[in-house]
């Protein structure tokens, strides 16, 4: 065995961690199931899920309380915190033998770790995606929940504990609750033992482990090369990549959730069609559907004609539209019966069943959604990330020109006539009436329980108001996630 081999038997992965190391502590954790239970999907979130509901239009008369009320949830719950050491796979295998005392009881995983050695982080990741891929898998999935971390070593955990996830996301495994943050990076040698004298070859090993555990996640499908990448950049203890609870994460293949209003079903109200296509175009990049450079470079809906606009919006829980991006693919909508947006994108096109042109750019088809559109995708098409304006918006700029990218973000446009009103809520004061084509710079954002559910904040005439998004278009934020690095871009 080379040096390095010994130094890791010792616990040499451990990273960033003082001389009185807490081992991994594993809890069974009933209490969380009433948490857990609320969770929903902030990314097409679908009708089959036993949390969601689909809302009325007017959620101000909605009795709160009685939603996603929660309660038990029917899987044993285990809680794993502390650093990360060799030999505790064998102790998550007894731990959860014991709580299944000899029956074949499902049982999720509630990750809060800093880390620690990486070999033994992989090697749980790996045991949990072998029981996943199992014919009659015991294992429900693991989940990084508010207020807590997942990183180095427990992020490698968290991104292997899952297969091969369907367009659908029916398989998904892996949730990060809004709040959360998931870390990676790659492995190194810390404090004094970095500057030990070891062999090469066995350096080189410890790359090759780490880089075969993220090449699985490439070969299966569950993650696409992008964690790769952005993980090859952090290569000490005080770097990660950091990944939330956003359209990120979720492009990465992991589950953005939330019991909160982003997870909620986009409701229609005020809705215009611009906003459609665009929450189409955003879905089509962080979706399952393979990226290439013809639908980055052309990854937009043809707009529809009037006709076609106004047979949808009044057409509810009926037919499917099918629109076609300049790239080939399709987004399809629908209205559900109380009225909320269903929305999802699809590789290639199926036929119109009206009309002789079956390649119309839109038209009814014979197809049945399940996925809903959310308050989440409409925030992220404004800007608001997470219910939090995008972090690269400098809220002092004095640009008016956004084409000067990147100062220009931020600036937008209002679509429509609306009135600016003094807090964000629809029966507040109205400060002004603000005309189609106005623009101004984006201050901040937040997320309400209302119908229009996304509002932005501005001044204009002098005046500090809100305005709700559906009346607006930020420039730059549909093309946008939520860690993008601009100055990157420019380079």
């Amino acid at each position: 065995m080379g040096l390095l081999r010994m130094i890791l038997a010792l616990g040499l992965a451990l990273w960033g961690t003082s001389s009185a190391v807490q081992a991994v502590e594993l809890e069974l954790r009933p209490d969380l199931g009433n948490r857990l239970s609320k969770l929903q999907q902030i990314y097409r979130p679908t009708e089959w899920s036993e949390t969601f509901v689909d809302l009325p239009p007017n959620r101000r008369e909605i009795d709160r309380a009685s939603l996603n009320s929660g309660g038990s949830v029917p899987w044993k719950i285990v809680h794993l915190s502390g650093v990360i050491e060799l030999g505790d796979l064998n102790k998550l295998k007894q731990f959860v033998k014991e709580v299944q005392q000899g029956q074949h009881q499902v049982w999720t995983l509630v990750l809060d770790s800093d880390g620690g050695n990486f070999l033994e982080g992989i090697a749980i990741g790996e045991w949990l995606r072998e029981n996943l891929s199992s014919q009659d898998p015991d294992f429900h999935g693991s989940y990084v929940l508010a207020g807590d971390e997942c990183l180095s070593a427990c992020g490698l955990i968290f991104a292997l504990s899952s297969h091969r996830r369907s367009l659908n996301d029916s398989d998904s495994s892996r949730f990060i609750e809004l709040g959360a943050r998931v870390g990676f990076h790659m492995g190194f040698l810390s404090g004094k033992l970095a500057s030990q004298k070891i062999e090469l070859s066995d350096a080189m090993n410890l790359t090759y482990d780490i880089m075969a555990a993220y090449m699985v996640l490439i070969s299966d499908q569950t993650s696409p090369p992008d964690l790769i990448v952005e993980a090859l950049k952090a290569r000490d203890a005080e770097t990660f990549f950091y990944v939330e609870a956003s359209d990120r994460a979720y492009d990465l293949g992991f589950i953005p959730v939330s019991a909160g209003p982003l997870s909620e079903p986009l409701t229609t109200n005020a809705l215009s069609m611009s906003h459609v296509y665009q929450m189409c175009a955003r879905l089509l990049v962080i979706s399952q559907i393979p990226e290439t450079i013809v639908n980055e470079d052309y990854g937009f809906v043809h707009q529809a004609d009037e006709k076609t606009v106004k047979a949808f919006f009044e057409t509810r829980g009926g037919k499917t539209y099918r629109g076609l991006f300049a790239s080939g693919e399709s987004c399809l909508i629908g209205l559900s019966p109380q009225g909320n947006l269903m929305l999802d994108v699809a590789e290639g096109w199926p036929p119109c069943i009206e009309g002789d042109d079956s390649e119309a750019n839109w038209c009814a088809v014979d197809v049945e959604l399940s996925a809903y559109a959310t308050n989440g995708l409409l925030a992220d098409i404004s800007a608001c990330h997470m219910g939090r304006l995008h972090p690269a918006i400098y809220t002092e700029s004095q640009v008016t020109d956004r084409y000067d990218f990147p100062e220009g973000f931020g600036l937008a446009q209002i679509t429509r006539e609306v009135n600016m009103r003094e807090s964000p809520a629809f029966g507040a004061p109205v400060l002004a009436e603000l005309e189609t084509g106005y623009e101004f710079r984006v201050k901040d954002c937040t997320v309400t329980l209302d119908n229009q559910a996304i509002w932005l904040k501005l001044v204009a005439n002098g005046q500090s108001g809100w305005i709700s998004a559906r009346f607006a278009d930020v420039y730059y934020a549909t093309l946008t996630q939520a860690d993008d690095d601009f100055e990157a871009w420019i380079e």
